[in-house]
């Protein structure tokens, strides 16, 4: 069997662990999986991988920030593992070029690199106290880097291919897959979540699932969810997810008036998301970038209404549930538009994973994909 050494999920909940999950379900039993973990932090679901013997996962010690570039110690740490332990292929996910080093020490091992960029902008906190424009130049050099290098290039979007390999036409896309018994519309989910939230059962409810972080506007979103409510185009709203703004939007939240507190619910991290997708009317996505957001694949799969901003491709959509909207400082018009929509409610939810196993989302496709990339 292949032995595959995977890198980029890290300890939040996002597409890159999405993806690579899904990876490695889908291939289990014939490849042999290692994951290379980014941080000293445990990466999400690391327990459920190691149960379930997915893949093995192993920590270099890397380290961040400048000086651990200045020294070059986690190529050198990763040059030395490299001696010992063999691979026929290292899979990088990343959200930027920055792992170009990665797959210059991969191919000094003759491993076969395959890059996959997964969105179509990178923030990183190491660098937010820096410039914008050495923060720039720090991009293109990165890209520059990896332009210069043998390697098997992938992306998730067209925005996420032109972000990390620009104007190269020699990118092949391979999109993510959904269980689609896992997002099919459930009516006793509805019930019974909406019930036990203390959610009245003909109550309009919205919806936001992803990473508590500025790419996802997040911020934003609670100024427009917080006028939606007052006005009443919805009733209820319910956010999920974690990220490194978690804390800052607990204070956002604890700041809101009785009776929006009441209605604008954080419930944090969940696994089970089909069933949120269930109990909820309409989906917000706002997001500055995305690269392919999975949520809204599996938010379609659903029958659920999605409000989203147009920096999104339209490559994520298979069905006419998608409502895309220019960004602006003021939500007027997403208020409007989440009005309409809101009120737009009498269809069937149901037929919609009909769409979703006949799209390039579906399993049947992903594995293919996924046996031609690794030559299985």
């Amino acid at each position: 069997m292949k032995k595959i050494l995977i890198y980029g999920p890290s300890q939040f909940h996002g597409g890159i662990e999405t993806y690579v999950e899904n990876v490695l379900k889908t291939l289990k039993g014939r490849c042999v999986f290692t994951i290379l973990q980014i941080s000293n932090e445990d990466m999400y679901h690391s327990q459920f991988i190691k149960e379930n013997e997915l893949a093995e996962i192993i920590n270099l010690g890397f380290q961040s920030g400048w000086k651990s570039k200045l020294t070059n110690i986690n190529l050198k740490k990763f040059d030395k593992y490299l001696e010992h332990n063999k691979f026929d292929i290292i899979h990088i996910n990343e959200n930027s070029a920055s792992a170009y080093w990665l797959a210059k020490i991969a191919i000094k091992h003759n491993v076969k690199v395959i890059y996959q960029s997964h969105n179509s902008k990178s923030h990183s906190v190491n660098f937010s106290k820096f410039p914008k424009f050495l923060i720039t130049l720090l991009r293109k050099y990165q890209v520059n880097q990896l332009k210069k290098l043998k390697i098997k290039r992938i992306a998730v979007s067209d925005k996420a291919s032109q972000f990390v390999f620009p104007n190269d036409t020699n990118v092949e896309y391979i999109w993510n897959s959904i269980d689609s018994k896992k997002f099919r519309f459930n009516k006793s989910f509805r019930l019974t979540k909406r019930r036990f939230l203390g959610i009245p059962q003909k109550s309009k409810v919205g919806l936001f699932v992803g990473r508590l972080s500025s790419q996802k506007n997040l911020f934003w979103t609670l100024n427009l969810v917080k006028k939606a409510l007052k006005l009443g185009i919805i009733d209820y709203f319910i956010f999920l997810g974690d990220g490194p703004l978690k804390e800052k939007f607990e204070i956002e939240l604890e700041l809101l008036d009785e009776n929006l507190k009441k209605r604008c619910l954080y419930l944090g991290q969940q696994d089970k998301i089909g069933s949120w997708y269930s109990v909820s009317d309409i989906l917000l996505m706002p997001s500055i970038y995305e690269g392919l957001p999975f949520t809204l694949v599996e938010a379609q799969a659903s029958g659920l209404r999605c409000l989203v901003s147009n920096v999104i491709t339209k490559q994520v959509q298979y069905t006419d549930l998608l409502t895309f909207k220019e960004l602006s400082r003021i939500p007027d018009e997403w208020l409007l538009k989440l009005n309409e929509l809101s009120k737009s409610q009498n269809y069937d939810r149901n037929k919609y994973i009909i769409d979703l196993k006949k799209s390039l989302f579906s399993n049947e496709s992903f594995k293919k994909n996924l046996e031609k990339l690794y030559g299985l």
